[in-house]
């Protein structure tokens, strides 16, 4: 799906898939040992993101949507929390190996 497509389903003030955690991420949480470095891939709005912030660890999301990336941001300044976010299309971008202790995505849709 494309970058458009992405922005343009961010683009209402509602969130696509909610506010609230993935459930698998809500149940496997506890496997990331604490203040880990976290990458969240595909990360669209934030919400596995700010949540995994909230447990203590410092999160990075990426997206090929800034705006998804900017709901990312307001989410976790409403949670009082820092997620570093990075606009990349993974199909097409490649991320720096062993910079993250843990790693995550949730439904990653590619073409």
């Amino acid at each position: 799906m494309s970058k458009q497509h992405w922005d343009d389903s961010y683009s209402d003030k509602e969130f696509v898939y909610g506010e609230k955690e993935n459930i698998f991420i809500n149940e496997q949480s506890s496997i990331i040992p604490n203040h880990s470095k976290v990458g969240c891939f595909a990360e669209g709005e934030g919400r596995n993101a700010v949540y995994l912030a909230k447990l203590g660890h410092e999160v990075t999301a990426y997206d090929q949507s800034k705006v998804g990336l900017e709901k990312t941001k307001a989410l976790a300044k409403r949670n009082n929390v820092n997620v570093n976010t990075v606009v990349l299309d993974l199909t097409d971008e490649k991320v720096q190996n062993h910079q993250f202790d843990a790693a995550i995505m949730v439904f990653g849709h590619v073409p």
